[in-house]
């Protein structure tokens, strides 16, 4: 499906405009500009408290100055313990990006109300894995910029502006507290960062 946005700046007015694309493909498997043959990047697993956690995601984003491009990116999840587990999903991930020096991006975003949402995965049994995918949406708005707006699943955004074409690390931090634990439900807690994956941007 083809996406064209009329404004590029990266503000709360953005999040209408995710919030009807996310009602309409939620797992954001649909690109403008990715084949049946997308070659995927995945970056290497990091074990902590019996879930091992890695990042999934095309190895180029690629939009054009006439059509924007819909991106999934995924983590996944693989229950490495003995006993079936529980996943909290909102307000959980941060993504983190950085130039292909490793010099840290600024990543921004919010949120202006809360849309309803699956909040905690399916029980994954021991041995299992749940892959919790997001849509990232890429606009080239001048010949060598690009931003990136992804959507949260709950109505909020992360925003990454003005891009050059390049390659970029990028991974995702899952943080489970008391305080986002979906209570009432056995989830996993704790902190967990996977390691970076390169992406090229253009």
């Amino acid at each position: 499906m083809q996406w064209a946005f009329k404004h590029i700046l990266v503000t709360f007015a953005l999040l209408s405009m995710i919030e009807a694309g996310s009602r309409s493909h939620p797992l954001g498997l649909r690109q403008a500009h990715h084949g049946a043959q997308t070659r995927v990047a995945s970056s290497p697993s990091i074990l902590v408290n019996s879930a091992q956690f890695r990042v999934s995601c095309p190895l180029v984003w690629k939009s054009t100055l006439e059509l924007s491009a819909q991106i999934p990116l995924s983590l996944v999840i693989t229950n490495r313990g003995s006993t079936p587990t529980r996943y909290a999903l909102m307000d959980t991930l941060q993504i983190l990006m950085s130039d292909e020096a490793g010099r840290p991006l600024q990543v921004g975003g919010g949120r202006n109300r809360t849309r309803p949402g699956l909040s905690i995965s399916p029980v994954v049994p021991p041995g299992h894995s749940y892959t919790l995918t997001r849509t990232v949406h890429l606009r080239q708005h001048a010949p060598d910029r690009i931003s990136l707006t992804g959507d949260d699943g709950f109505g909020g955004v992360w925003t990454v502006a003005d891009l050059r074409p390049g390659k970029y690390r990028l991974s995702i931090k899952y943080k489970v507290g008391p305080d986002n634990a979906a209570p009432g439900h056995d989830c996993w807690q704790g902190t967990a960062q996977t390691p970076s994956v390169t992406i090229t941007v253009r």
